[in-house]
């Protein structure tokens, strides 16, 4: 299957499902189901792989500041890389997270399949439960 990626304007052909945005330093950022998450220039040259053959990647959002976040569902964790992709940290998200966003307020919400959805902070302090019910 080929994606584009239109933040980045390139094609990168992969058999796996593909999300990908760009960040504020043009970079972009690839995570497939196969657990994979690479960091490419706007040209599509790749520049490093921040995360191989483990877990399963599900989900992906940047901060406001630029910060990349992926949820890892078999791991059970939200990884952090800063906008030069230097990994930053993990957030124990609990059960099997599988997709995450931010608000205006810079905290992040993480749907599981075991808690439902999740609000943290900003540092990944988890600061309410079942936002769902």
């Amino acid at each position: 299957m080929k994606t584009t990626i239109k933040a980045g304007l390139i094609t990168l052909a992969t058999i796996a499902l593909v999300q990908g945005a760009a960040i504020p330093n043009n970079a972009v950022m690839v995570s497939t189901g196969s657990a994979t998450v690479r960091h490419y220039t706007p040209a599509g040259v790749l520049v490093q792989t921040l995360i191989g053959g483990a877990g399963f990647m599900t989900g992906s959002a940047f901060d406001s500041t630029g910060n990349f976040y992926v949820t890892d569902f078999s791991g059970g964790v939200v990884k952090k890389y800063n906008n030069d992709a230097v990994f930053q940290s993990n957030t124990n998200a609990g059960g099997s997270p599988e997709s995450i966003v931010f608000n205006a307020a810079g905290e992040f919400i993480v749907g599981s399949v075991a808690f439902g959805i999740r609000r943290f902070s900003a540092l990944g302090v988890l600061l309410e439960t079942d936002l769902a019910s």
